[in-house]
This record gives structure tokens, C-alpha cells and sequence, in this order.
């Protein structure tokens, strides 16, 4: 079942390029990608903004 989960945010698969390369064509908005496990795993409404604000910045 976790298989299919995407990598956790802290790990260092989970980086810029490996976001931008999975989200550059989507049509979804950015909280159903952030809130999207099988894209990233264990983030929650809680820490979704938090996320947001960061790639915005980044961005």
C-alpha cells in the first residue's frame, strides 16, 4: 500500500526538480497536488499552506 505513495517531504528524493517535473503539466490546483499522496506523502491540510507559501517563494 505504500508503494504507492509518493517519497515523504523531508527525504531527499523529494526535491525541487522531482515537484516540478511531476506537477508541469497538471491541471490541478496546487492543495489537491499538495494533499495528493501518491505525488508526496504526509502532508495534511495542516501543513499544505505551509508547503504553498514555500514553493511560491521557491517559485
Amino acid at each position: 500500500m505504500l508503494e504507492n505513495n509518493g517519497p515523504d517531504p523531508f527525504e531527499k528524493d523529494a526535491n525541487y526538480k522531482y515537484f516540478y517535473k511531476k506537477i508541469e503539466k497538471s491541471k490541478s490546483t496546487i492543495k489537491s497536488i499538495l494533499l495528493n499522496s501518491k505525488i508526496i506523502s504526509g502532508i495534511g491540510n495542516i501543513y499544505e499552506m505551509k508547503y504553498y507559501l514555500l514553493l511560491k517563494f521557491l517559485h
